[in-house]
């Protein structure tokens, strides 16, 4: 399960170099808390689909941290269920290419590319997707490069 972002009051987590993680308003730690919501559902089936070898709680714990560096400007967008899983896949691929190397061999093995297309095509998520590998691509390239 995604945990909450902690404000000031509660302390700052560092994890593996990265900077403490700034205060957050009530405001922004809602906008946290439905961010992490709307992309649960989706970790533990993408990652049965990749047939990825890590602890589920261990990625959690690395996408909490990630989000919790994000900043809204405004409401949570209300996406649709197949674009929350193609969110969750980028954030889950970016951790892959950086934070966390262990996720790696789900998103390059020689069964990735199926794997990857049975997420995207929405058999993790159990509804049909029309994104492809260039969607996931340009949002990966998005999160890793803003």
């Amino acid at each position: 399960m995604l945990a909450a972002c902690k404000d000031d009051a509660e302390g700052s987590s560092k994890d593996e170099g990265a900077s403490s993680q700034p205060a957050l308003s009530t405001q922004g730690m809602q906008a946290h808390a439905a961010l992490a919501a709307r992309l649960e559902p989706h970790v533990h089936g993408i990652l049965r689909t990749l047939h990825a070898r890590v602890p589920v709680q261990e990625v959690s714990k690395r996408i909490t941290h990630v989000l919790c560096t994000f900043v809204f400007p405004g409401p949570i967008p209300n996406l649709s269920n197949p674009q929350w899983q193609l969110m969750t896949l980028a954030l889950l691929r970016a951790l892959a290419m950086g934070r966390m190397p262990a996720l790696a061999g789900a998103f390059e093995g020689p069964d990735a590319g199926t794997n990857l297309r049975a997420v995207l095509q929405g058999e993790a998520a159990g509804e049909e997707s029309a994104f492809g590998l260039p969607h996931l691509s340009a949002l990966v390239d998005l999160l890793l490069h803003a």
